[in-house]
């Protein structure tokens, strides 16, 4: 191959691979890590923004959403923290989670962001305000909705 065509072949290939990397680091910096904006971005869609399996995208489901708001109810009032990390990072017991509708968020999240605590940290975020959005059962017996998790306010730089 002559150099006439070598050199632009060369430009073209590292213009490609500083798209690639742009592309990347966007991703990885879009990636929210509070609880409620990761809620927001990746789960309100299904199941709604209230968690109650309301969400725009539910209809087009096969299977129903979940309303997330009574994991503890139905857990015997105890929020299963371990087991819906499990969920989130690997898909866990549940069919759901893992498919096409259901994404297993852990290695989304490791690809977005190729540092694992930074990975671990939007599970636990998000674990920590699916616990917070809890309805709680009072003595009575009746449910009592939590209060509203404020939004996170930006970070100063």
């Amino acid at each position: 191959m002559s150099r006439r065509y070598l050199l632009p072949l060369i430009a073209v290939g590292l213009s490609c691979y500083a798209a690639t990397s742009a592309s990347a680091q966007s991703l990885r910096l879009s990636v929210p890590l509070d609880g409620p904006s990761v809620f927001k971005a990746y789960c309100a869609s299904c199941h709604g923004v209230d968690g109650k399996g309301h969400g725009p995208a539910a209809e087009a489901l096969k299977a129903k959403p979940i309303d997330l708001t009574q994991i503890a109810i139905n857990n015997k009032g105890m929020f299963p923290r371990a087991t819906i990390e499990d969920v989130l990072t690997n898909g866990g017991k549940w069919k759901a989670h893992g498919s096409k509708e259901m994404p297993t968020w852990g290695p989304i999240f490791a690809d977005a962001d190729k540092n694992d605590k930074i990975a671990t940290a939007h599970i636990h975020n998000l674990v920590t305000y699916l616990e917070s959005i809890q309805v709680k059962v009072a003595s009575s017996g009746a449910s009592v909705s939590p209060r509203p998790v404020p939004a996170a306010s930006p970070q100063k730089k």
